[in-house]
């Protein structure tokens, strides 16, 4: 992973004014919190009694592994849009364990792909129901990595229904997190 390797993002002695940073180091940073929020979710879930991942609920999905499944599942997906030569595989994730390996691998091969592709560039694919669109690399990472925020969401309010506690993994405290602070 390479979780805050660009450095202090903050000016020297003033932590309020941010560097002016190219889209693709920007691009990089939102697929770096990403790749941490979902690390940082799966680890706090491996805290938690082991039944918590698994346990049955209603909600939006039917359990907490459903989510992450789905959250892997989407990740590859559109991965597999951008670089057409990555063939996806089935991973089994009814483990933590499991679900880490399999996400810092994806996330591995993602963020290689963005580094060494110009964020301007046009990304042509199929949706699930075949239907053709275009868009631009940058738009795909933005989408990646809302989506990821949505789910992630979803199991913060799943915890909570479970009597559990979550954990924070909003984008502020990644920026603090990277800072140092």
């Amino acid at each position: 992973m390479f979780y805050f390797k660009r450095g202090n993002i903050f000016g020297e002695n003033d932590q309020t004014k941010r560097k002016v940073i190219p889209m693709k180091e920007h691009l990089l940073e939102l697929l770096d919190y990403h790749f941490w929020a979902t690390r940082k979710i799966l680890e706090h879930l491996a805290k938690l009694p082991s039944h918590v991942y698994q346990e049955t609920l209603i909600s939006v999905f039917p359990s907490i592994s459903h989510v992450v499944k789905h959250l892997f599942d989407v990740d590859q997906t559109w991965y597999s849009r951008l670089n057409g030569d990555y063939q996806r595989a089935d991973h089994d994730l009814d483990s933590i364990p499991n679900a880490l390996t399999a996400f810092d691998i994806l996330h591995n091969e993602i963020a290689g792909y963005v580094r060494t592709h110009d964020a301007q560039s046009v990304v042509h694919y199929r949706n699930s129901k075949g239907e053709e669109f275009a868009n631009r690399l940058e738009e795909i990472v933005h989408h990646l990595v809302n989506h990821g925020t949505y789910h992630r969401g979803n199991i913060a309010a799943m915890l909570r229904q479970l009597g559990q506690t979550g954990v924070s993994t909003d984008y502020i405290i990644y920026l603090r997190e990277a800072a140092g602070k």
